[in-house]
């Protein structure tokens, strides 16, 4: 893709973010919610080109007003809160994608399936307590209960989705 293209492809996805926040603003949902769905949807529409995009131009032009927009909302208590786990991802995803080198699908898997689950259930567990402080204690095993099964049909469905979008059959491990 020439420099042209891509600025091009730069300038016509910043548009469409714009939009999408403008709806979402207009509609009262949180604009990620928007982003992601809208991104969803230009996977759907036939006869768009695969976009490849520098990644130095991503750092440049994109991240830093996501971050600019998320400083200025940001709870620093709940950053004081959360340091641990935070420090824990920025600590185990530098180990893990500069010094140890591993299968490529150990990285994913430790990057967001444990240090991720850490950080979910950590406020899981927070949840589950003050449920049952405020004297909740069905509620509290429903949610835990119900959180289960929630994240076992949604890693099923995941899986699901994978293979079908692969159109490939299940290989059996040997």
């Amino acid at each position: 893709m020439s420099s042209l293209q891509q600025l091009e492809t730069v300038i016509l996805l910043l548009m469409a973010v714009l939009a999408l926040t403008t709806i979402a603003r207009k509609l009262v949902i949180p604009y990620p919610i928007l982003l992601v769905i809208g991104g969803l949807a230009l996977v759907f529409i036939p006869g768009l080109p695969v976009i490849h995009l520098d990644p130095d131009l991503v750092f440049l032009v994109f991240l830093p007003p996501i971050l600019s927009a998320a400083a200025y909302v940001t709870s620093w208590r709940d950053f004081r809160a959360n340091l641990r786990p935070i420090t824990l991802h920025a600590v185990g995803l530098v180990l893990v994608t500069e010094v140890w080198t591993a299968h490529e699908l150990v990285r994913p898997f430790l990057g967001t399936g444990v240090l991720g689950g850490y950080t979910t259930f950590s406020t899981y567990s927070v949840d589950v307590q003050q449920l049952v402080t405020a004297g909740s204690a069905g509620t509290a095993l429903l949610y835990l209960a119900g959180t289960l099964a929630a994240a076992l049909v949604a890693v099923s469905a995941g899986l699901g989705l994978a293979r079908a979008a692969a159109r490939r059959p299940v290989v059996a491990a040997r």
